[in-house]
């Protein structure tokens, strides 16, 4: 069997003698990231707050430490949902708060992971005790178990790199070497087999434990267990119906790997099944994929349709989880490689289906999609159990990549509000929608290089230093600008966003050029627009899918919908954008504004028409 390209199961098992070489850094956590000079601010400082309040107690269920702790202590007591995943919920919880929390954030974690360990096994397992692991016993209960302690040894190792222990890292050893021991009988061809079309108890549940063995690995520098992932990496299946968050955690454990050994074979894995994932209908027009993989896929059989009706209900359902695992994976690929596109691509997951993913409690979960754009339902799935720390844990991955020193290049990778120094130099970050802003706090009298990336879809850059148009140059998507700065400097960055439809098949055609009465999705800039109904009632008056939105026709420029109670952290108005249409049941010419999906934080579970007609006859 191949792996990509001349990647076999043999070349995943080789000795990996680069490893003994060292460790490539990897993502650092927030509190790091602050420690190297990075501070949001603006709306990312606002959600990052949102769901660290979240978890520090406010909002039901409350994440007490015996909630917290629940599926691990396994007390009939005190029941919790999915504590048969033992240490997912826990485990989830003490990564994100050791990792993206500040002091007393990392002192909990500590005290959990304390307590965690109390109830460890004899044979280094959380959980039911009395899962026998032999080919012909694992079964969907054995496969919930392997998750959660994944999962954990994921939080214990987090843990562990913001505040190390011995005590910590003995309890890690011993749950590695417990996994280490059910490996072969859990990757037994039958038991694979068995495991088909089990959802979130398939095989993802057992290659997802690739990154905690690489990150025991990093701690103990104990070669057993990069072996033990080289061994479990080339089993991860093929998409089909998988259930993606596991899958894309695999190929983030696999791209640890890579980072581990050196080894260019696992690098190609990750970027083969990556671009097979993108290219492909899974791959969704909102910046990342549904919680299971098929939906459009033409070779969906009936049984295949039949465990995704199961799994999801009769609507295509986002996953939290899935989005951060897809943000995470595409910047981690481009720290990796440094390719453009996978930043772009981290960038539309973020400003999308990322932030819209986050609900006004902070937490994170899934949301209904039906042909046209999101609805509500009557689950409203605010995922506590799993994508409330897994969307916090995101954010860490996205620090780095606001602003970052490259040697003596100081790189401004995602426009995002953030604050920034080091010993040499200070800047403040503001995002606008035609660009950006930066002042210089301290600086030093060396000269320093600024390079400023262009959003997907910006274009005609003009920087200003202090007012004065600046010689620059443009390459790679970047202007780079160098000087020796000044306190107060002030450098204005702007550009002309472009506004693009997208079409089902996937083409992309500037405005007046689009589909004349056909549907599209409308893209300003990096940003994806749509119809909400909280804010724009009128449009959605029966019947509406066949509104055309007239392009190049004279609207009110004072029309704005009403924000219906919306959050102004999670609102920008600056881009919102107003067009005239054409309702389906009555004549005229009406205003309506569009605005970025990401605005789901702000106005609450709504319609969100984002597949909309535009009709280019009507222009005079």
């Amino acid at each position: 069997m191949t792996f990509g390209p001349a990647l076999t199961r043999r070349r995943f098992l080789g000795t990996g003698a680069a490893a003994a070489a060292g460790f490539l850094a990897r993502p650092v956590p927030l509190a790091a990231a602050a420690a190297r000079g990075v501070t949001p601010a603006g709306e990312l400082r606002d959600r990052i707050e949102l769901s660290r309040a979240r978890l520090a107690g406010t909002g039901v269920p409350a994440f007490t430490d015996a909630f917290v702790l629940a599926d691990v202590v396994l007390d009939p007591r005190n029941p919790r949902r999915f504590s048969n995943f033992s240490g997912d919920l826990s485990g989830r919880f003490i990564g994100a708060l050791a990792t993206v929390g500040g002091a007393e954030e990392r002192k909990r974690a500590s005290a959990l992971v304390a307590e965690a360990l109390r109830h460890q096994r004899a044979d280094g397992r959380f959980g039911a005790p009395d899962l026998a692991f032999t080919a012909e016993a694992i079964s969907n209960a054995h496969m919930a178990l392997l998750w959660g302690n994944g999962r954990l040894l994921v939080g214990l190792m987090e843990a562990h790199a913001a505040a190390p222990s011995p005590a910590l890292l003995d309890g890690a050893r011993r749950l590695g070497d417990f996994l280490i021991g059910v490996r072969d009988a859990s990757s037994r061809p039958e038991v694979q087999a068995r495991l088909v079309g089990q959802g979130a108890f398939g095989f993802i549940c057992f290659t997802q434990l690739i990154e905690g063995f690489v990150l025991l690995a990093a701690a103990t520098k104990d070669e057993r267990y990069l072996t033990a992932a080289r061994r479990v990496a080339p089993l991860l299946p093929a998409r089909g119906i998988q259930h993606s968050h596991g899958y894309l955690t695999t190929l983030r454990g696999v791209l640890a790997l890579h980072e581990a050994t050196r080894d260019p074979a696992l690098l190609a894995f990750v970027e083969e099944r990556y671009r097979s994932l993108v290219e492909s209908k899974d791959q969704t027009v909102y910046g990342a994929p549904l919680e299971y993989f098929g939906w459009e896929s033409p070779e969906v059989s009936e049984a295949d349709r039949a465990v995704l009706l199961r799994e999801s209900g009769k609507d295509p359902r986002s996953e939290g989880c899935t989005e951060a695992d897809f943000l995470r994976l595409s910047l981690g690929l481009w720290r990796v490689t440094g390719r453009s596109d996978y930043l772009q691509r981290a960038e539309r997951c973020l400003r999308n289906s990322f932030f819209a993913n986050q609900f006004g409690t902070g937490d994170f979960g899934h949301h209904a999609f039906f042909p046209l754009g999101v609805k509500p339902t009557d689950n409203v799935a605010r995922a506590w159990w799993c994508c409330t720390m897994h969307g916090y844990r995101a954010f860490a991955d996205v620090m780095p990549a606001l602003l970052r020193r490259d040697g003596t290049v100081v790189r401004v990778d995602l426009g995002l509000d953030a604050d920034w120094a080091d010993d040499r130099l200070s800047l403040s970050l503001r995002e606008r929608v035609d660009g950006l802003d930066l002042a210089v706090g301290h600086s030093s009298s060396l000269r320093e290089e600024l390079a400023i990336r262009l959003p997907d879809g910006a274009d005609e850059p003009i920087v200003r230093v202090n007012g004065a148009t600046a010689r620059d140059t443009s390459s790679d998507g970047y202007v780079h600008v160098r000087r020796q700065w000044a306190r107060g400097d002030r450098i204005e960055v702007r550009w002309t966003l472009k506004t693009l439809l997208v079409t089902r098949d996937g083409r992309s055609l500037d405005l007046d050029a689009g589909p004349d009465g056909g549907e599209a999705a409308l893209f300003h800039g990096p940003l994806l627009m749509g119809v909400y109904e909280a804010s724009e009632p009128s449009f959605f008056g029966e019947p509406w899918p066949g509104n055309a939105l007239l392009v190049g026709a004279r609207v009110d420029p004072g029309h704005e919908a009403a924000g219906a109670g919306a959050s102004e952290r999670f609102t920008r108005p600056d881009t919102h954008l107003t067009f005239a249409y054409r309702h389906e049941g009555f004549s005229g010419m009406h205003p309506v504004t569009l605005r970025p999906f990401s605005e789901q934080t702000a106005l609450g579970p709504t319609i969100v028409a984002t597949w909309l007609r535009f009709d280019r006859a009507a222009r005079r």
